[in-house]
């Protein structure tokens, strides 16, 4: 053996007595090679941040589409449900018939009225999650607070607070899908004299229930979906309510034209029942879906569609406005509907008529 480390042999004779040349000389290595199969896939470690619907989906489905995987889903709060579990005030619901918003592998024939409300959609999330035992991949009270990438090891380094012990992981993965959804990172506005306020300070995300807002004087801040459903379900309890808005927005009736009510509109038990047979069920839910999901044209300004659509909602607002339509050219707005996310407010518009509120 050469004194710098390489094998060296000047030729080895074959067996004919004739030589092949000199054998070729490497270095030492430390390499070693992986004892599996070539086409084997190796395994993958994948974090999921948040446990909403898209994490619940997330936690179900990679398991069995992603193979030897390795998952973990951090969710901050105590339960599973995101934005359904965090969103309690007055009204709350969705403005999507339930049937049209839910799992397609797992559907709920028996939902209790046409727009869910919030409690009732968070109660089957989570029963979907403990269906398809997704809890053993989730990690609760666990906020991720930092993201890095590791070029050097190729690798994402997440900074992850146990927030029952405080404790602080910087565990490694591969990959890293993002559920944390657009409305999870609430915030007071910074507006001057907001610390000297002596009264009730809440976010609609952060909403207090024992809070009863009888006879109080209110002010409600912004007139999207969720300024829109509590204004509407606090006005008549309240002494006084101010609501502000930034902004017009489009009042519309649902997505795919449903007579949205204020009032709740339950299935009755003849039409529940006759959801449970399957073949009735299927044909439903593809009937649903084809009326809420193939409105696209309504999306293009200029469309027929979306001119359409802009002449239906000013006719719902102006007659909602009927006691003082001179608020009609305030709250109409000036870009095309489906510019922003449609709300549709049953009596929202309607409360602007009371004289004294």
């Amino acid at each position: 053996m050469a004194s710098n480390g390489f094998i060296s042999q000047t030729s080895t004779p074959l067996t004919n007595g004739t030589s092949h040349g000199p054998i070729p000389t490497y270095p030492k290595s430390n390499l070693r090679l992986e004892d599996r199969f070539i086409d084997e896939p190796r395994r993958l470690r994948v974090a999921v941040v948040g446990a909403g619907l898209a994490g619940i989906n997330a936690s179900i489905l990679l398991p069995i589409k992603v193979p030897s995987i390795d998952l973990v889903v951090y969710e901050k709060n105590s339960d599973v449900g995101g934005t359904w579990l965090e969103n309690v005030y007055p009204g709350v619901r969705c403005d999507v018939a339930a049937h049209v918003y839910q799992s397609t592998f797992s559907p709920n024939t028996q939902w209790s009225e046409k727009f869910a409300g919030g409690t009732e959609i968070c109660d089957y999330w989570q029963s979907v999650a403990r269906k398809y035992d997704a809890y053993k991949y989730i990690k609760l009270g666990h906020k991720v607070e930092e993201l890095n990438w590791e070029g050097n090891e190729g690798v994402w380094v997440l900074t992850v607070k146990n927030l029952k012990t405080g404790e602080v992981l910087t565990p490694k993965h591969d990959f890293v899908l993002t559920a944390i959804g657009r409305f999870n990172d609430w915030r007071l506005p910074e507006y001057p004299g907001m610390s000297e306020f002596k009264g009730l300070l809440r976010h609609s995300s952060n909403w207090d229930p024992s809070f009863d807002p009888t006879g109080k004087t209110v002010a409600v801040l912004g007139n999207g979906a969720s300024g829109i459903q509590l204004t509407t379900n606090i006005q008549k309890a309240v002494k006084r309510l101010d609501h502000y808005a930034r902004n017009p927005t489009w009042i519309a009736v649902s997505r795919a034209g449903d007579g949205r009510t204020f009032e709740a509109q339950p299935y009755s038990k003849e039409e529940k029942e006759s959801l449970k047979d399957p073949k009735a069920y299927l044909e439903f839910r593809k009937q649903m879906e084809d009326k809420y999901w193939r409105r696209f044209g309504t999306f293009f300004r200029g469309s027929k569609e979306n001119d359409e659509s802009r002449e239906t909602f000013i006719e719902i607002m102006k007659e909602r406005l009927a006691r003082k339509p001179e608020l009609l050219n305030l709250i109409v707005p000036d870009f095309s509907p489906n510019c922003r996310r449609l709300t549709p407010g049953r009596k929202y518009t309607s409360t602007f008529n009371s004289s004294d509120r």
